[in-house]
């Protein structure tokens, strides 16, 4: 029998994604963007990647400021709004061009 190496459990993008939301909506930044980092290294989508890139130091930027919602005059994000937003390989490659 082979022994694994990584005890953890292997998780797929959909719910790595899912917990960041959720550590999103609680204020929790520091955990939201590693969660969003780990959602980036196995998403198979480029669309995914970028998104949860995007994310990642979002709320990496976020954890740094040292306020959660509750810190700040405008509200949380509607996340089903977001979520149900499509996004194009063309919105993605010019949303990179405009961080470079």
């Amino acid at each position: 029998m082979s022994q694994r190496l990584n005890p953890e459990p292997v998780r797929h993008y959909p719910e790595l994604a899912h917990i960041a939301a959720l550590k999103e909506q609680s204020g929790d930044w520091r955990g939201a963007s590693q969660y969003w980092a780990m959602a980036e290294d196995v998403a198979r989508l480029l669309e995914n990647r970028l998104w949860a890139g995007s994310r990642a130091r979002y709320c990496s930027h976020e954890a740094r400021q040292g306020l959660g919602y509750a810190g700040r005059t405008v509200s949380s994000p509607d996340l089903k709004s977001l979520a149900s937003t499509p996004i194009s390989l063309k919105n993605a490659r010019e949303a990179v061009r405009d961080d470079e």
